[in-house]
């Protein structure tokens, strides 16, 4: 053992290094659920100070757990993609099903998994013209869906023509997308159409085109 270091003073340090391990998850834990909160409410660019405020740090302090406010989202998006991640599986419907049970089922799962990521997903499209990392995490989502279609719809893709096939896996995609999503949400709550409704029928009026 070192010079001058007992066994109680070595076991008082590591205790002393664990729990300032433990207070800083704390407290990344609690900025990361008070932006969570704050973009539930519809705040999608909330200051460090206001984040800091909600969760009871201050300012300052905050950025010894991240880098700035940037990562402070990305920390966000990340741990909300992780949670929501089981729901993507719900897309891969069994392409040997009817049509309009795989129509059904797929227009439910949007609208499940959108609602779950609604405020994340609009936060993360309003950071992303400056963030390669932001970018890239849609671009990879948008990827993840568009290969649950093709499983999906395989039948009806297969059945195309090469250009056809291409076509109809692009306006699949924009149905699916979550811009177009959202933009039924928002006008269904003024108009009163309902989402779901509204993509089945999107979707079963593409895949029941001859080409």
């Amino acid at each position: 053992m070192a010079s001058g270091m007992t066994e109680d003073s070595s076991a008082a340090f590591r205790d002393e290094g664990d729990g300032r391990h433990r207070r800083r998850q704390r407290n990344r834990e609690a900025a990361l659920d008070a932006l969570e909160a704050m973009l539930d409410e519809g705040n999608l660019t909330p200051t460090s100070a206001e984040v800091a405020a909600r969760a009871g740090l201050s300012a300052r302090s905050m950025f010894r757990y991240f880098d700035d406010v940037a990562d402070l989202h990305q920390e966000a998006v990340v741990r909300i993609a992780a949670r929501v991640a089981p729901m993507l599986e719900t897309l891969a419907i069994d392409p040997s099903k009817p049509l309009q049970q795989r129509v059904d089922g797929m227009a439910r799962a949007l609208d499940r998994l959108y609602g779950a990521v609604r405020t994340s997903a609009l936060a993360a499209r309003l950071r992303a013209p400056g963030s390669e990392e932001f970018t890239r995490q849609i671009v990879e989502a948008r990827n993840i869906v568009r290969a649950y279609l093709q499983t999906t719809f395989g039948p009806e893709l297969r059945s195309r023509p090469a250009r056809a096939r291409h076509t109809l896996l692009a306006a699949l995609e924009v149905w699916c997308s979550f811009e177009t999503q959202y933009l039924l949400r928002e006008r269904g709550a003024v108009e009163g159409s309902d989402p779901v409704k509204v993509t089945a029928l999107g979707l079963a009026a593409l895949l029941r085109d001859q080409p």
